[in-house]
């Protein structure tokens, strides 16, 4: 281990579409999703010891800092397949909101795999680190690879696509979280009238046309959420000029999508004025990268 300290910015995932379409016979549900990497990210730094332990810090006091942080399954995990016992410390600057449907623990776990691999010497190749996030969350290959993708499976398939056309996001945490497993039990209940069509948005996405791709942005989940704070959040975005406004994720984040860095800049402060956290970002074509090596 000659590299002690890896610090590596780890981005927020949007879901631009995502249908549900079964129930597997594991329990899990298969589905559909144009994923996005955005800019809104995490900072994680990963260090490396001699005491054996995995210990977490982060300045965000929701977040857990034991074996239940999904970077400290990644840390173990990462370990266990390379045979080693060193200890490891992993700092959490969190951006990503906690909880919304951004995969901001997904996006930190990722982290800490690149981060350590990094530390001993890359002993791993991208498709085994994606095959270790795949068991500690289905968002997690994505966060290690980011940029425009079409997810399949339990959102673990992932096929590259054409990056979107020049564009930014707004996004609104309007309400407070619900559990991921939650909101799929209220889905199995819901009755589904919209679907997004996925292969004519990714059509569009190939076609360059930022204003016909975003006629197809939807997410299924919003049938499922009975609050009231959702729609209004999707509204505001929509009266703010956002060309699309949908759901990321199983919620609560609304996101609204923007021609215009201008206009997205122009509505994000008028939203502070009633949703206490609202951020701007633009598309980026990786997920998690590392940015300083000690």
């Amino acid at each position: 281990m000659v590299k002690l300290h890896v610090t590596v910015q780890a981005n927020a995932k949007l879901n631009l579409t995502l249908d549900i379409i079964g129930k597997r016979p594991d329990g899990f549900h298969s589905l559909t999703s144009i994923m996005q990497s955005v800019d809104l990210h995490d900072i994680v730094v990963i260090s490396t010891d001699r005491s054996g332990k995995i210990g977490i810090s982060c300045d965000n006091t929701d977040l857990p800092l034991n074996e239940d942080n999904t970077a400290y399954k990644a840390a173990a995990l990462y370990l266990s397949s390379i045979g080693q016992k060193a200890g490891v410390n992993i700092r959490i600057d969190k951006r990503i909101p906690v909880s919304a449907g951004l995969a901001g623990g997904s996006a930190d776990a990722a982290a800490v795999l690149l981060g350590l691999n990094e530390i001993f010497g890359r002993i791993l190749d991208n498709e085994k680190l994606a095959e270790l996030g795949a068991k500690v969350g289905a968002d997690l290959p994505f966060c290690l690879i980011g940029g425009t993708a079409l997810a399949e499976g339990i959102g673990d398939i992932l096929t590259p696509i054409k990056s979107l056309p020049a564009c930014c996001f707004v996004i609104v945490k309007p309400c407070k979280k619900m559990s991921t497993a939650f909101m799929y039990s209220k889905y199995d209940m819901t009755h589904i009238n919209r679907r997004p069509d996925t292969k004519s948005a990714v059509k569009t996405i190939q076609s360059g046309d930022i204003y016909e791709f975003s006629k197809h942005i939807y997410n299924v989940f919003e049938a499922a959420w009975d609050d009231q704070a959702i729609q209004n959040a999707k509204n505001a975005l929509l009266n703010q000029g956002a060309l699309a406004a949908s759901l990321t994720g199983s919620g609560p984040c609304v996101f609204g999508l923007f021609a215009c860095e201008a206009d997205a800049k122009k509505c994000c402060e008028y939203l502070k004025n009633l949703y206490s956290e609202v951020y701007v970002c633009k598309p980026t074509n990786f997920g998690c990268k590392i940015i300083e090596v000690e």
